[in-house]
């Protein structure tokens, strides 16, 4: 793919500090709405494109980190262009995988459309086309989009019309790594930073993180293959011991300067131990010695225990995002 399923964190991410002020080039992680008009555009699978074709896109209108692969390479990915001649004015890819919630896949989509195409109907068959091969790759996707809070209304009406609902708002939160936590006592408890190479160790986290995450909508099950990816991407498990009893991971994200905390999870027996204060103390700590100046983390609005600890580890937070959820059909 364009960019390795292992950096949805990081896409995420990327979508938290697009520019929110309502603009007409303004930017979306879905394709912009559409009027009856159709635009003389075709549509096809994103595989006619060249990885320097589909980084430049999505750098240009998502600010997406690029793959870093060959730009005259073809792009192997999941995903549709819409082009007039040799022209690509839209794009939408999307990313599969395995869900926590028993029978369901989910299928994270981001997109856009070039400004002067936009309000033809080239985003609506650009998404269009993906949740149809979507459902025709994996038996009852559940699809997901990521809207910053501001976003001009076109994309959430777009999303509206698809019978996409409105499911949480993601709080974005950071801070300067500058001093000592001021939370730093991990007083009964062992902190290890994991790279990988324990299989045994890989399926303890693996269970750790379906516990934690159990019946949680929009969260991916940690398969091994994907935690081979991670860990092969230079992502960093911060694990949290009891004795020798692995409790509490997080994974982290250098990027340049900036640490992306993707989770912090800790197993529910262990929740009111102070447990999860003290792997946000690791956190911090790793992310410090890993070079980073600044660290970064979410939390859904409705979990307040985990948004009052980022603050009392000296998070603020900075921008808030709104997700989406389209479910099978009915009967499906």
């Amino acid at each position: 793919m364009s960019i390795d399923e292992a950096y949805l964190p990081l896409l995420i991410k990327r979508i938290v500090a697009m520019r929110t002020s309502p603009r007409s080039d303004d930017r979306g992680s879905a394709p912009e709405a559409s009027s009856p008009r159709q635009d003389d555009a075709s549509v096809v699978s994103a595989n006619v494109l060249t990885f320097g074709e589909v980084d430049g896109f999505l750098t240009r209108y998502l600010s997406l980190p690029a793959s870093g692969q060959d730009p005259n390479l073809p792009y192997p990915g999941l995903g549709y262009a819409a082009r007039i001649e040799t022209e690509t004015i839209g794009l939408v890819i999307f990313f599969l995988y395995a869900s926590v919630i028993q029978d369901e896949n989910l299928c994270f989509l981001f997109g856009a459309v070039d400004p002067s195409h936009r309000r033809r109907g080239v985003g609506a068959r650009l998404a269009t086309e993906a949740i149809s091969a979507a459902r025709r790759a994996v038996a009852r996707p559940v699809f997901l989009v990521t809207l910053p809070e501001r976003d001009p209304e076109p994309a959430a009406a777009l999303l509206s019309r698809l019978q996409f609902e409105e499911i949480d708002r993601q709080i974005h939160f950071e801070r300067k790594l500058r001093g000592a936590d001021r939370n730093s006592d991990a007083t009964g408890f062992d902190v290890r930073v994991y790279g990988g190479g324990d299989s045994s160790l890989d399926t303890v986290i693996m269970d750790l993180h379906r516990r934690a995450y159990r019946n949680r909508q929009g969260t991916p099950d940690l398969t091994i293959n994907l935690l081979a990816q991670r860990l092969a991407s230079h992502c960093q498990y911060v694990l949290l011991y009891a004795g020798e009893r692995l409790i509490g991971y997080s994974s982290l994200w250098p990027d340049r300067d900036d640490c992306f905390a993707d989770c912090i999870a800790v197993d529910r027996r262990y929740w009111r131990s102070g447990a999860s204060d003290a792997l946000a103390s690791a956190v911090l700590r790793t992310a410090s010695e890993l070079g980073c100046a600044k660290i970064s983390a979410d939390a859904t609005s409705s979990d307040r225990p985990a948004c009052n600890m980022l603050v009392r580890h000296g998070l603020r937070q900075v921008k808030v995002t709104r997700r989406f959820r389209l479910g099978p059909p009915a009967g499906a």
